[in-house]
């Protein structure tokens, strides 16, 4: 595993990979090369994975395929230089910035070496016996590779067009799953425009889909009004109050959680605007134990306790 496949592994939020994932995700840094190429950096076979992880072939692919959706790795699937054999790299969230430096003309980023090469026959000709030379080019320009080269990128990576098309799609189908589990909805267009506007900037759908799938678990039972709308909840980047409540619920009990209820109970009583999200039921219970605010006050910015 490398140091930097590693380093960024172990700053993942638990929240945003389930533990099966979580396996997969670990045995794909055991193979990063971090010296690589990072469109290169990383391809153990489809068997490999499952000997390694225990899944069936279906169960890996989608979590695969989720891993993909929720923004922590990309598959980029060429041919093994030489045959005809298919081979998926897969880059991981610890490369996207420098997968980003590739330029669009050339695909070449500083950390790609020189072009692999292989042999390639001459045609036969038709007026005598066979004649066959080897001759060493790029890969991409092998006769057995299945593109055309001048589709091709240095790299074998696919063209900045079709990568851009597949990232739409993946955004799309991402902005679908929010907008399935969102519990106040609202504008769709404005909608879409703002998280594809977020993901744009970096944020990784995934940590936008928890966060909306927790700020609707937190509001189960209240009262609808003072659910935020999903156009202004994109627009508020409210998915940042969520993860920091959620942050402060995962110490547990404790100094630390009731350190954050005081810190609450402070906003609320100078008027301070505070997340709903972040006034789940137990964090409520906690202040009230620890008579930091009344009922009332609750009820005066709409949390019922």
């Amino acid at each position: 595993m490398s140091h930097r496949a590693n380093y960024w592994l172990a700053q993942i939020e638990p929240s945003k990979v389930k533990p099966g994932a979580f396996r997969v995700l670990f045995h794909l840094c055991d193979h990063h090369n971090d010296e690589r190429d990072p469109t290169l950096a990383c391809f153990p076979s489809q068997q490999t994975l499952r000997e390694k992880t225990g899944m069936a072939n279906g169960t890996l692919n989608d979590a695969l395929a989720r891993m993909e959706t929720d923004g922590l790795l990309r598959r980029i699937r060429s041919t093994k230089p030489g045959s005809a054999e298919r081979r998926t790299y897969y880059v991981l969230g610890c490369d996207f910035d420098r997968v980003d430096q590739l330029t669009p003309d050339s695909g070449v980023s500083p950390n790609s070496g020189a072009p692999e090469t292989g042999t390639k026959q001459t045609p036969v000709s038709n007026s005598g016996p066979p004649e066959v030379a080897a001759k060493q080019i790029p890969v991409s320009e092998q006769a057995n590779s299945g593109f055309e080269v001048s589709k091709l990128r240095p790299t074998g990576e696919e063209p900045v067009r079709n990568l851009e098309r597949k990232d739409k799609c993946a955004t799309e189908t991402a902005f679908n799953e929010f907008w399935n589990v969102y519990p106040k909805l609202k504008d769709r267009k404005k909608s879409e425009a703002l998280f594809r506007k977020a993901v744009e900037q970096g944020i990784e759908p995934g940590l936008i889909i928890s966060a909306a799938k927790e700020y609707c678990r937190d509001n189960e039972g209240n009262v609808r009004h003072y659910i935020c709308y999903s156009d202004n909840w994109l627009d508020q980047r409210r998915w940042e109050d969520q993860r920091s409540a959620c942050t402060a619920s995962a110490t547990g009990g404790g100094s630390g959680i009731e350190d954050t209820a005081r810190m609450l109970a402070e906003k609320i009583q100078s008027g301070s605007y505070v997340p709903s999200s972040a006034l789940t039921s137990r964090m409520t219970a906690i202040m009230l134990r620890l008579d930091l605010i009344s009922v009332d006050q609750l009820r005066r910015i709409g949390v019922e306790a």
